[in-house]
């Protein structure tokens, strides 16, 4: 058992609690979340993800579109 912080910063910005999209957002042991946001990222931001313990693992699936 576990959770896990999902934010998205700006570059450059320090992260602050406007950036989080999930914040402690608890997982059981053995099971899995999954989460279809839909946000739309700059080239220069900053996708940052936290986990409550090493045993998580966390994935992160995108299109860039140029």
């Amino acid at each position: 058992t576990g959770t896990f912080r999902l934010a998205i910063r700006p570059g450059g910005a320090t992260i602050a609690s406007e950036h989080y999209l999930a914040y402690d957002v608890p997982v059981a042991g053995n099971d899995a979340t999954t989460l279809t946001l839909g946000v739309t990222m700059n080239a220069a931001d900053v996708l940052t993800v936290q986990c409550s313990s090493a045993d998580m693992s966390i994935n992160v699936f995108g299109s860039e579109i140029s």
